[in-house]
């Protein structure tokens, strides 16, 4: 689910993005948060503070295979 937030995410950071769908989908932030740090971790997400939270091309292979 975060991936795919992260494709339609329009250039929003990463606590803008994760608070958002913390309200949405009424899940806990800690868990977002936690969650996120695995993806990059994993190598499919990148992200900087106050920089737009972004995909890397394994991320976009993993959101292909789960369908969009």
């Amino acid at each position: 689910m975060i991936l795919r937030e992260i494709v339609n995410s329009d250039g929003a950071t990463i606590t803008s993005l994760l608070n958002r769908i913390s309200r949405e989908k009424e899940i806990p932030l800690s868990t977002l948060k936690l969650n996120c740090r695995i993806l990059k971790e994993l190598g499919l997400i990148e992200n900087a503070k106050f920089l737009p939270v972004s995909i890397t091309n394994q991320g976009r292979v993993v959101v292909e295979v789960l369908g969009e």
